[in-house]
């Protein structure tokens, strides 16, 4: 049975989410296929290309400079293959990726590296969204949720996300105040980094690598460093690209807004609507099962197993000298068994026939056809004894059918 030209993987998890990556299986060798299931599975994204002037001009104009977009701040998305999860687990494939420019259109890859049998096609479909987080909420808590805004552009680009974020707040007094803050769908956790948001050019190289965070910071200020304590003068919380704007003061009445969070307050931070989410964070799986290749018994196909020369003649040119006496049975299915008889119905010989040879350094993977559908007897029987003239009755038996004929051995 031929296998299907290609595999989809599927989604682990809300299979509902919009996700810029869509993930298929080339076969490009099927006898290395194993059935088995196989995970993908997306690690954080990192910066490729860091310079932050051509950033800015391949955003601004990616069209003029699109050999800018070369060398932009562009994510790199890694991933790593697991075979068998729920068994052996294995890592087949331990490091791949790719860049996506993400200012661009859709992208088609399929140069990733082969396993086996297997090369994998990543197609992939994202837009720059305009705000990387939409909008937050507060979920517990007293803090006011309209003094939470959203209003610069995202910046840089490449730890985009796409998804939602919980933010519990933790401490044990005001001056203590620090947020744990996940990625919801991907149960990722994001740490804290000392990424300036509001820093000058000159140590943007080093900067941006720490992108891929959380931190508090406050504009009027930039060169304060970012702190993993909520000050009472900062003024944003940075998130994956995104600056969240905190206003300090309380309008009316005496203190600050930073008074009104408690230990245990949950905000939760939305992704932007419509937008397709980075793979970040995300498995996909694929089951090679319908692809592996199976033979089954037909009862309509009928074998042509010819047996040559018929009848044998000791003289036969066949043989390559008087030593070597050879009947061969041709258009023999890829497995089966050859049984000989005589007349009489005595069983002489069982011959099991394979087209594949085994390799020596692996076994479970043969050589595929380099044996053929021909099968050699020596006129032996099973007591290595030279058989005598007479009729002889062949017996194939096979998956895809079986076969009786008749040769005769003349002396």
């Amino acid at each position: 049975l031929a296998p299907p030209a290609q595999l989809e993987a599927k989604l682990v998890g809300d299979t509902s989410l919009k996700i810029g990556v869509k993930i298929s299986a080339e076969i490009v060798e099927p006898s290395l296929i194993t059935g088995k299931k196989y995970q993908i599975r997306f690690l954080d994204p990192n910066p490729e290309y860091i310079t932050w002037l051509e950033a800015y001009l391949a955003y601004t104009n990616p069209n003029k400079y699109r050999d800018t977009v070369r060398t932009a701040v562009l994510p790199s998305y890694r991933y790593y293959v697991i075979r068998d999860p729920d068994g052996e687990c294995d890592t087949v494939l331990e490091n791949s990726g790719y860049i996506y420019n993400i200012l661009s259109a859709k992208t088609r890859l399929n140069g990733a590296p082969v396993f086996d049998g297997l090369k994998l096609t990543h197609e992939i479909s994202m837009k720059r969204p305009s705000k990387f987080i939409d909008t937050v909420i507060v979920i517990s808590g007293n803090y006011p949720a309209e003094s939470l805004k959203v209003e610069l552009s995202p910046y840089p680009i490449w730890p985009y996300r796409g998804g939602d974020f919980r933010i519990v707040w933790q401490g044990r007094s005001p001056d203590s105040l620090t947020p744990e803050i996940t990625d919801i769908t991907t149960n990722t956790q994001i740490f804290f980094s000392g990424y300036r948001y509001w820093a000058s050019e000159s140590d943007s190289v080093v900067n941006m690598k720490r992108a891929n965070c959380w931190n508090f910071s406050h504009r009027p200020t930039p060169t304060t460093p970012p702190s993993p304590i909520l000050r009472e003068d900062d003024s944003y919380l940075y998130i994956c690209g995104q600056p969240i704007y905190l206003r300090r003061r309380i309008l009316s009445g005496v203190g600050t807004l930073r008074d009104l969070i408690q230990p245990g307050d949950i905000w939760i931070a939305y992704g932007p609507k419509g937008y397709a989410r980075a793979p970040s964070g995300y498995w996909y799986e694929l089951d090679t099962k319908d692809a592996e290749l199976k033979f089954r018994e037909d009862t309509t196909y009928k074998l042509n197993v010819i047996v040559t020369p018929n009848p044998y003649i000791v003289t036969n040119r066949w043989e390559q000298n008087r030593y070597e006496r050879q009947i061969a049975f041709t258009r023999l299915p890829n497995e089966c068994k050859i049984r000989i008889f005589t007349l009489a119905g005595d069983l002489i010989r069982v011959i099991e026939h394979k087209e594949s040879s085994e390799r020596r350094d692996e076994p479970t993977h043969p050589v595929t056809n380099d044996l053929g559908g021909t099968e050699v007897w020596n006129l032996l029987n099973r007591s290595e004894a030279l058989v005598a003239s007479g009729i002889y009755i062949f017996h194939v038996e096979s998956k895809v059918g079986n076969q009786i004929g008749k040769f005769a051995v003349i002396h």
